[in-house]
């Protein structure tokens, strides 16, 4: 559990599958991992690129998760903050983003 000075709520680690989807478009959905979350929103690392501005829907794939938020349910949510991560020497991976989406 952490709570920084500048925060409004409580957050929680965690290492959670997701998958995420355009609220309009749920045929289209990609995998994503939650890194914290708190009952205003999520940290979410992804491979895809969302679109700031668009409603997402996030859904919970861990049967077992600790997440007392979305367990069992999906959220609506948008996206408050994106930073792009550079490209990771030991897996040559790039094109991941870290994204804050808040609930809706």
């Amino acid at each position: 559990m952490k709570l920084a000075e500048n925060r409004r709520f409580i957050r929680y680690d965690c290492n959670d599958d997701l998958v995420v989807y355009d609220e309009n478009n749920p045929k289209d959905y990609d995998y994503c991992v939650s890194l914290n979350y708190s009952s205003g929103g999520m940290y979410v690392r992804a491979n895809t690129s969302f679109d700031p501005g668009k409603k997402y829907v996030i859904k919970l794939l861990n049967r077992n998760s600790n997440n007392q938020i979305l367990q069992g349910t999906e959220q609506k949510a948008y996206i408050r903050w994106f930073k792009p991560l550079k490209l990771e020497q030991s897996t040559g991976i790039k094109g991941s983003f870290d994204y804050g989406f808040e609930y809706i």
